[in-house]
């Protein structure tokens, strides 16, 4: 099994959730890469290259304004393009994730398992449904196989006394289709808002 790993290189705590990210790669098998997107030089991907059991870090960096990390549609051009090295590409079921799995598999054609918490085989995974009151057993018949996994549900690995080295640096093609709008303060004050009638949502 060749699995690649999505990892938000704009992510908070960096390198204990890539940890668990490979934890549970590592059920599935032992040929692991870490792509790391949005981090904006080689020496920032250098500190998850100490995880035990992965093979290879590659990464890509940010746009050229830094704003909003890589935007969905450039990341996943990339890893579409990559797709047939690997038979498993997984991220966390985190909005990360959960922006970017799920384009990558509409563009591959096959179906991804989102939330899993439970690896059973290389084709066989465990799922929260109905807010988590019930487990779903699911079996896909596709390659490759995309999954978002709850990073909680997976013991990390542990970090060595030798690093792989970091990779080569993916060029994602910019693609235009989304842009960066900006941060915008919240108000607190007065209640919930209406859907209805807010300028932005």
């Amino acid at each position: 099994m060749s699995i690649l790993i999505l990892i938000d290189g704009q992510a908070v705590d960096l390198v204990a959730g890539a940890a668990r990210l490979v934890g549970a790669a590592r059920q599935l098998g032992d040929d692991i890469t870490l792509f790391i997107a949005g981090v904006a030089t080689q020496e920032q991907a250098a500190p998850l290259a100490v995880l035990e059991g992965i093979r290879e870090v590659i990464w890509c960096g940010l746009p050229a304004t830094g704003e909003g990390g890589v935007p969905v549609e450039d990341l996943a051009h990339g890893v579409v393009s990559m797709a047939g090295e690997y038979t498993h590409i997984l991220a966390a079921a985190s909005t990360f994730g959960a922006e970017r799995i799920p384009r990558i598999a509409s563009q591959l054609g096959v179906a991804p398992v989102t939330g899993v918490v439970e690896i059973r085989a290389a084709d066989t995974f465990v799922r929260p449904i109905h807010a988590g009151a019930l487990l779903s057993l699911v079996r896909l018949h596709a390659s490759p196989v995309l999954l978002t996994v709850q990073p909680w549900a997976f013991a990390p690995v542990a970090t060595g006394d030798s690093a792989v080295t970091v990779g080569r640096e993916v060029v994602l093609p910019r693609l235009g289709l989304s842009v960066w709008g900006g941060r915008m303060a919240v108000s607190r004050q007065g209640g919930n808002g209406d859907l209805d009638t807010a300028r932005v949502v």
